[in-house]
This record gives structure tokens, sequence and C-alpha cells, in this order.
């Protein structure tokens, strides 16, 4: 249990940076966005930051698990495998943000963005100053410096949301409230309302060079040495965890890319927008799933040599399903007064018809990642670049079908589509590498448990939807709360140490 305590305390730090930055990115940001921008510029921003989620894993193609594999088990060459993986993103990185910048006006046309060059350019820079930090960041989770990480990560968000507020919220009130020539003058040195929503894109930019600055001490603090032998190791082990990553982020983000181009434009940004807005409800969950990442990937290949390894990450897996299930009720219970008091606009709250199914696959994402690491640990990493494609296979393919008759269906709707396909897109990709780890790295995983927390939490759900949505707020949220509660206990019941009498 000791090995959970430390594993959850791991989370925890890095759930406190994730969590507080991206929910004040949520609280704040988002509301501001939703308020200053239109749905359709809404829909701009979530479309072009999906491309960057993409982006970003050509950039470090699966370098961070390579590091963290040979990391482990050479830890007399721990030095040498940094700085092998941190020059090699760094030669990639020149490499693909040179062609970025020269193919911009390219790349801006086929995003449908032609007159917005610029959007791309700031893109492929920030992606590329993003990539350089992943592997000092890796650096710092496996020597368990969750705090620097920590202090960095919330830091670097602190600066994107002040400038993103001085641009939208500061300047345009200081210039109408109080119009004095020298003030003025002094903020239109430096700020341009016709900019527009470039500011969102340049306060990243700001941030990801903040967030390098604060990196370089874990940079330039190794002897710099590219092993051409271990590279060569490392590039065959990491490679399948390219498509690993493509495919999530194909799965998370390629709905809201090709509904740009199955839908009228107006219609595809309005759309984007709503779906992009209801997608960030799942935020807590998503926020869990991140923190554990950045503890459960250096903790297991540790955990590994333990006698009693395969326990512990069966327990794991249990309770990763259930604090994930916990977050997944507690939203559910709660969405409508959460989208009325961050959004604000009426035309999101049309969008929640599909919170259910986005929520469950952001569960079952959860599960994907929670009982993935067998193929890592077995050195079978193909196995996850073949799960993964079917995932993306399975995600191209509903929203190509989907999205259309959804669209065709009820107008305005298509979105509908993107939602039953990313739940059924992860529901796949858990039962395969459930059933392919039991060949090839069994664990004797508390399976009726984890479907007994998932099963109960969706049937209170349901119960929620169906029957305690119509009624008055007031009992609608007092049994709601209950059945969070009831939820928590029953599951407190079940979990709590037993004692043992001799």
């Amino acid at each position: 249990m000791s090995a959970l305590k430390k594993l959850l305390g791991q989370t925890a730090v890095y759930g406190l940076s994730s969590i507080l930055g991206r929910m004040a990115n949520y609280l704040l940001l988002t509301p501001l966005f939703a308020r200053v921008f239109s749905v359709e510029q809404f829909g701009v921003i979530t479309n072009t930051y999906s491309w960057v989620a993409m982006m970003i894993i050509f950039f470090t193609y699966g370098l961070e698990t390579g590091f963290f594999r040979y990391a482990t088990s050479h830890e007399d060459r721990k030095d040498e495998v940094y700085s092998t993986a941190f020059i090699s993103v760094l030669g990639t990185s020149i490499i693909l943000v040179s062609a970025i910048i020269f193919f911009a006006g390219d790349i801006a046309t086929a995003m449908k963005y032609p007159e917005h060059r610029e959007f791309i350019v700031y893109l492929g820079i920030i992606v590329g100053l993003d990539a350089l930090t992943a592997i000092p960041f890796a650096g710092l989770r496996m020597k368990e410096k969750a705090k620097k990480f920590a202090f960095i990560r919330l830091f670097s968000l602190g600066v994107n949301i002040g400038l993103n507020f001085f641009f939208y919220v500061i300047c345009p009130w200081l210039t109408s409230e109080y119009n004095y020539d020298w003030m003025n003058n002094i903020i239109y040195s430096i700020y341009t309302p016709q900019v527009g929503v470039r500011y969102v894109f340049i306060a990243n930019l700001i941030a990801s060079i903040v967030t390098f600055a604060l990196l370089l001490p874990e940079i330039i603090g190794h002897k710099w040495k590219f092993d051409t032998e271990l590279w060569k190791k490392l590039i065959p082990y990491s490679a399948p965890m390219l498509l690993v990553g493509l495919a999530g982020a194909i799965n998370q983000n390629f709905d809201k890319l090709v509904t740009m181009y199955l839908l009228p434009e107006k219609m595809a940004l309005h759309e984007i927008g709503i779906y992009g807005a209801i997608f960030k409800l799942s935020i807590m969950i998503t926020l869990f799933i991140q923190a554990y990442q950045y503890a459960a990937e250096p903790f297991f290949f540790k955990k590994s040599k333990d006698l009693d390894a395969k326990k512990t990450f069966a327990d794991v897996a249990k309770f990763f399903t259930l604090f994930t299930c916990v977050g997944f009720l507690g939203i559910m219970l709660s969405a409508d007064l959460l989208l009325t008091t961050l959004l604000g606009k009426a035309e999101f709250k049309e969008g929640l018809v599909v919170l259910p199914l986005i929520m469950m696959g952001s569960v079952f994402y959860g599960m994907y990642y929670s009982l993935s690491n067998w193929y890592k640990l077995s050195n079978k990493t193909y196995f996850g670049g073949i799960i993964s494609a079917l995932g993306s296979l399975l995600t191209l393919a509903g929203n190509f079908l989907l999205i259309p008759f959804f669209e065709r269906l009820n107008p305005g709707h298509g979105y509908v589509g993107c939602a039953i396909t990313n739940f059924i897109c992860y529901l796949a990709m858990v039962v395969i590498s459930y059933f392919l780890g039991q060949k090839y790295y069994p664990i004797n995983y508390d399976v009726k448990r984890i479907l007994f927390y998932l099963g109960l939490a969706s049937a209170l759900v349901v119960l929620n939807m169906y029957v305690i949505e119509n009624l008055s707020p007031v009992p609608r949220y007092s049994i709601g709360a209950l059945l969070f509660l009831s939820y928590v206990g029953v599951a407190y019941i079940l979990e709590r140490p037993k004692k043992v009498i001799i």
C-alpha cells in the first residue's frame, strides 16, 4: 500500500499544477473567450489548438517514454540518455519549425485560414518550444522533483492567463474609461485592438518562452553527448509511442478538425465552438488523467522490478477507475450549473446532450492509459502502435460517417456524431488492450469491482438525466448531492482497509 500512497502523493503534486493551472485557465479564460469572442471565433481557437495537440506528437515522437525506459534500465548512463534524447528532439524541432514557417501560407490555406499566415508561424514556434521542454520535464519527473515541475507549470500558465486578461480586459478598459493621451500612447505602443484573436497565440508564445527559460538550468546542467548507438535503441522503442500519441491526439481532436471539411464553414465553426465548450466540462477528469500520467510512467518502470509489482498495478487500475468515476458523476450531476456559471451563453447549452458520452469517453481514455503499461514493460511497444492505429481507424470512419448523418438528422447537431465516435473508440481500445495484456503481461485485475463502479456511476447519471433533471433547482441539486455522497460512501465501504482479527 505504501507504493500506492507514493503514487497518489506524486499524482497529487502533479495534479496541483495541472488542476490549479488548468482550472484557473478554464475558470478564467474560457468565460473570457466565451464573452469576448463569437461562437465562431471560439470555434477558431478550438480548431487551431486541436492542430497544436497533433503537432506536438510529431515533434517529440515518443522519446519521453523511451527516456524513462532507458534511464531506468541504464541507471549508470542517465546523463547520456538525457542528452541523446534532448539533442534528437532539438535537431528535429529546428527542421520542423523551419518547414512550418516556410510553408505557413500553404498550411493556413489548407486549414481554411488563408488570411492568417501568422497563426501558423506562432503555432509552429509554440510547438517547437514545447517540444524542447518535454525531455527536461521528463527529467524532473524521473528525479521526482514534482514541486519544481509544478512551479514551472503554474508560473507559465499564470503568464499566459495574465497576458490574455491584459490584452482583452485591461487594455480595452483603460483606453475606454481613461482617455488620457499619454496613457493611450503607452498602451497603443504594445496593444492594437485589430489584432483580435491573435493575442491568444501571442500570449501562449510568450508563456512558452518563459517555460523554456525556467528549464534552462535543467538543460545546460548536463554533459552533452550524443550517443549514436543508444539513439538507435531509443528510436525503435519510442517510435511506436509516436503512433500511440498520434492516435490519442486524433481520437481527442480529429472530430474538431474534420468538422471544418464536412460542413459549411460558418456552420462548422459554430458547431465546433459548442462542442469544444462542452468538451471542456470534462476538464477535471482530463486533468486527473494528465496528473496520473506524469506520476505513473516513471513509477511503473521503477516498480516493475519489485516482486509485488503486478498486484500493485492491479490496485492502481481499480482505484484509478474509481477516482475517474467519481469525477464523471460529480460533473454530470452539476453540468447545467457549471455550464451556466462558466460560459454564460445560452447557445452552448444545447450541446449538453453529448456530455455523458464525452465524459464516459474520457473515463475510458484514462482506463486505457492505466492498462497500457503492459506493452511498455514487456518491450512490446509495437502493440501500442497497433491498438492506437485501430482506434484511429475507428475515429476516422466514425466521424466521416456519423457527423454528416447527425447533421442531416438534426441540422446543427453534427457534433453528436463526434461524441458517439469518441465513446466507441476508447471503449474498443480498453477492451483490446485488456485482452492483449492478459496474454503477454497477465495481471489479475479486479474486473468485477471495476465494472461495478462504472455501472453504478452510469446508472446514477441516467437517473439524473431522465428523472431528477425535471425537478426544480433546489430539490434537483439536493438529490444530486445525495446521489454523489451515496456513491462515495459505497466506494468507501467497499475499499476501506479490512481489520485483521488474530
